[in-house]
């Protein structure tokens, strides 16, 4: 383990966290927040690996 991490986070309009995506060199994970009023009701995660090419990425 170990290594560097990015997170990016995206806001709706309320201002409420939509997305974390965190990327380490190993893929990058996306996580959505589903929000009831002001509480997170669920949080729903897609994981996405990235195989380099010898063009760029393949994802699956």
């Amino acid at each position: 383990m170990g290594g560097l991490a990015t997170a990016a986070y995206s806001y709706g309009p309320t201002g409420a966290r939509e997305l974390k995506t965190v990327t380490t060199a190993t893929g990058t994970k996306t996580t959505r927040s589903v929000f009831s009023g002001a509480e997170v009701a669920i949080e729903l995660g897609v994981i996405c690996h990235q195989t380099p090419t010898a063009t760029g990425y393949t994802y699956y």
